[in-house]
């Protein structure tokens, strides 16, 4: 009896032992993986531990990491006994980057013919043409479960303006899930030649799959006039669409889409469905509803929007007079003049972009006097509403390049990359130097991009030095780039490193941890998820300890897409000051998702937006730290410029 209770106690012993050095490795790999550190031996002490979990974490760090070094360390990892530890090893080849080939060879290797879904998702992250080229080689050879996988990561790597007609015969499919994928791709990439396809496909109303394809339909629609020769087919879509928009069957993101898609018809019955939507609750759908109705050409559209103007609030106020703008100048303008000195400032935002719709010699005049004023917001606004104009010359570009403000720099660094004749290097350079890793590196990033057009020895150097200097990957990565364009070859090692800020009370738990965000629309209940991101949790803790998120504004909404806040700036060029690492991970973006803003990989900071909906693009691609748990209706009201009180950690 005393032997077996001896035994028990020293198996106890051992097993906390145990866990207490697994603990203490965890927490080695992480700091490493904070540190981005690029010793290609530092984790091969790792990959024959007995710990499973050791060996994922291994792979893990070095997906966030994404440093080509630790490739080997990967490749070995391959052969792990543990399908756990493979699954996140080919997830850290998709985040290393330029590993298409060898996720191809895998995908032709017997052995790893379980994995093939990973290997799939792992190339949707590469931005690879030879990837691109092979999964359409292979798309009608898979089953129908990879077809779906294959499709996605197709819409991923596919460029932006990307044509691929033999698509949209997946509109037609016998699975509905693949019919719904196709209409996804279609929805990143909208084409004119599958509208009649979108149409005619079998997807149920009210459906995550009918939203892609009202999606796509409304996209490629603004390329497409609709013709008297397929009248019965759109006759039978604008049947369906009052249909549910009578009953409201679907979502407000489906029906934001329907609205959109309903202004085409042009017909009284229409216009009167529409027009129900002007004084919805949710805002969404009010702006839908007043961009439907202002451009209807058969119906005076200021008749009925007009008495809505005097019942709305700001925003609505805005949208409306930027609505009517086009075709109906000079109440526009009157309008405007009447409130340029009233509303916040995303309304007056609007009411500039209204006088660039009129584009007569009043407003351009008037909206030239705004580069002169001391809001950054409204500035900004003006110089890119005139440069699309074509009124914007080297002068003025000059004045913002140099003014020290991240947002007006990083503009006109774009307008000198639109207009490369004018790259100086003397001004890029003053510039450049105005501005500080890790805040301004947006605005380092696109000034490198414009010093690339000097194309001089002066500048070649200059980035050289740039190399030297910086501890941002985002930098680096450009500034190898660009020397390689330029033929000077780095000797290998010479990586600079990393500077990213981690919490000094790192949060490691399992356990989710709960907030309230409160905002001037009502409370959103949070889950954070420190077993997921435990740096991007202990930093989004630290900072609202601080109080630093009380009384910021949300300073960017798209609907159907994301809310966002944690700019002290309001306008979606501050920080706190630092950057964190980015910790992506296998969580996908769906409806009320968290995840961190950035311009690039270890670039984010405070910034932070929730999701209106499902987002898969994200996936792989930002870091998810947390969801909402309630309070979606309120994240469903938020517009620009509507506000956060507070947040509260609950303890």
């Amino acid at each position: 009896m005393n032997k077996s209770i001896c035994f028990i106690c020293l198996s106890i012993f051992l097993f906390s032992c145990l866990q207490k050095q697994e603990k203490e490795l965890a927490k080695e790999i992480w700091i490493i993986e904070f540190q981005r550190s690029a010793d290609s031996s530092i984790f091969e002490k790792f990959i024959s531990n007995e710990s499973i979990q050791i060996r994922i974490l291994t792979a893990d760090a070095i997906a966030k990491i994404g440093n080509p070094t630790h490739l080997p360390v990967l490749q070995k990892l391959l052969n792990d006994e543990d399908s756990s530890v493979v699954q996140k090893t080919i997830f850290a080849l998709g985040q290393i980057g330029g590993q298409d080939s060898l996720l191809i060879s895998l995908s032709n290797n017997d052995k790893f013919n379980l994995y093939q879904k990973e290997i799939i998702n792992a190339l949707g992250t590469t931005k690879s043409d030879y990837a691109l080229t092979t999964l359409l080689n292979n798309l009608e050879s898979y089953p129908d479960s990879l077809k779906i996988a294959a499709l996605q990561a197709i819409t991923f790597i596919a460029p932006k303006n990307y044509r691929n007609n033999k698509l949209k015969y997946y509109l037609a499919h016998s699975n509905i899930d693949i019919r719904g994928t196709a209409a996804y791709f279609y929805a990143r990439h909208p084409h004119t030649s599958a509208i009649s396809s979108l149409i005619r496909a079998n997807i149920q109303p009210a459906t995550l799959w009918d939203k892609y394809r009202l999606n796509a339909l409304q996209q490629s629609l603004e390329k497409y006039y609709i013709q008297k020769a397929d009248s019965a087919l759109f006759d039978s879509l604008k049947f369906r669409i009052i249909s549910d928009l009578k009953s409201k069957s679907g979502s407000w993101q489906n029906q934001i889409y329907e609205l959109s898609i309903l202004r085409y018809f042009q017909d009284s019955i229409s216009f009167k469905i529409i027009a129900r939507y002007l004084t919805d609750s949710n805002p969404h759908l009010r702006l839908s509803a007043i961009n439907a109705i202002a451009r209807f050409d058969t119906i005076d559209a200021k008749s009925t929007l007009l008495p809505v103007y005097q019942e709305v609030d700001w925003s609505d106020k805005g949208h409306i007079i930027l609505a009517l703008a086009k075709n109906y100048p000079q109440i526009t303008y009157s309008l405007i003049q009447q409130n340029l000195d009233k509303g916040h400032t995303y309304f007056k935002q609007l009411l500039l972009k209204g006088l660039a719709k009129i584009r007569n010699k009043m407003s351009i005049r008037q909206l030239r006097q705004f580069l002169l004023v001391p809001n950054i917001r409204l500035k900004l606004t003006a110089y890119e509403e005139l440069s699309k104009l074509g009124y914007i010359g080297y002068r003025q570009t000059k004045e913002l390049l140099l003014s020290g403000d991240m947002a007006l720099a990083t503009i006109a660094a774009q307008w000198i990359i639109a207009h490369p004749d004018w790259a100086r290097y003397d001004d890029l350079s003053a510039a450049y130097a105005q501005f500080t890793e890790p805040q301004g590196v947006e605005t380092m990033l696109a000034l490198l991009h414009a010093m690339d057009l000097v194309a001089s020895n002066e500048s070649t150097q200059f980035i050289q030095e740039v190399y030297k200097n910086t501890s941002s990957f985002m930098i680096a990565k450009q500034a190898k780039e660009s020397l390689r364009n330029a033929n000077v070859t780095l000797p290998s090692g010479t990586d600079p490193p990393i500077n990213l800020f981690v919490p000094e009370h790192l949060i490691l738990q399992k356990e989710a941890i709960n907030a309230t965000i409160e905002t001037n629309k009502g409370e959103i209940l949070i889950e954070l998820l420190p077993d997921v991101a435990p740096a991007t949790v202990s930093n989004f803790i630290h900072l609202t300890e601080k109080g630093y998120y009380n009384n910021l504004l949300f300073h960017r909404v798209l609907p159907d897409f994301v809310i966002q806040s944690g700019d002290p700036r309001g306008d979606g060029w501050g920080g706190p000051g630092y950057a964190i690492p980015c910790e992506y991970n296998e969580k996908p973006f769906e409806r009320g998702t968290i995840g961190i803003a950035t311009a690039g990989k270890d670039t984010g900071g405070s910034q932070f937006f929730i999701c209106h909906s499902e987002q898969p693009h994200l996936n792989r691609r930002y870091t998810v730290f947390g969801k909402v748990l309630n309070g979606m209706d309120v994240v469903d009201k938020i517009e620009i410029d509507d506000k956060i009180i507070q947040i509260v950690i609950q303890k």
